[in-house]
C-alpha cells in the first residue's frame, strides 16, 4: 500500500510540473486560450518563429510580439510601420570543407570524422525577418539576409 501512495504522489507531482511548465509561456498560454486563432497563427505562437509571407497576415502588434518578442529595430514606410528582427546563424561546416583539410596531418589532422577540427571563427548569417503593419494589424512578413 505505501508504494502505491508513493506512486500515486509521483505521479501527482510529475503532473503538476509539467502543467507548471506548460503555463510558464506567455505565448503559449495565449494560444490554448484563444480558440478564436486561425491555425497559421496559433503555430507562430506556440513555435514562437514567424515565417515569411502571408502567415502572420491579421495579428495584432501586441501577438507578434508576444510570439517573437521586441523588434531590433522599427522603419516606416508610407503604409504603415514595419518591425524588424535580426537573428545571427553560425553556419555548420564539417573539418572537410575547410581549406587544405586533411584527416591525419598539418593543422587540421583529426583522429576520426567526429572530432572538430579547430577551422578558427565560425562563418554566420544574419537573417532578418520584416513584418509589415498597416495599423495595428500585420499584412506580411520578408525574410532575408543581411
Amino acid at each position: 500500500m505505501k508504494i502505491l501512495t508513493k506512486l500515486s504522489a509521483l505521479i501527482a507531482a510529475a503532473a503538476i510540473l509539467h502543467l507548471a511548465g506548460c503555463a510558464s509561456s506567455p505565448r503559449i498560454a495565449y494560444a490554448k486560450a484563444h480558440s478564436e486563432l486561425s491555425p497559421a497563427h496559433r503555430q507562430i505562437l506556440l513555435s514562437g518563429k514567424i515565417p515569411g509571407g502571408m502567415a502572420a497576415e491579421g495579428m495584432t502588434k501586441d501577438q507578434v510580439k508576444l510570439a517573437v518578442g521586441s523588434p531590433k529595430r522599427l522603419e516606416q514606410t508610407g503604409t504603415g510601420d514595419v518591425w524588424v528582427y535580426v537573428h545571427e546563424r553560425f553556419l555548420d561546416i564539417s573539418p572537410a570543407d575547410a581549406p587544405g583539410a586533411a584527416y591525419g596531418t598539418g593543422l587540421n589532422a583529426q583522429r576520426n570524422f567526429t572530432e572538430t577540427a579547430n577551422l578558427g571563427p565560425r562563418p554566420s548569417v544574419r537573417e532578418t525577418a520584416r513584418v509589415f503593419f498597416r495599423g495595428d494589424r500585420a499584412t506580411h512578413v520578408q525574410i532575408g539576409r543581411e
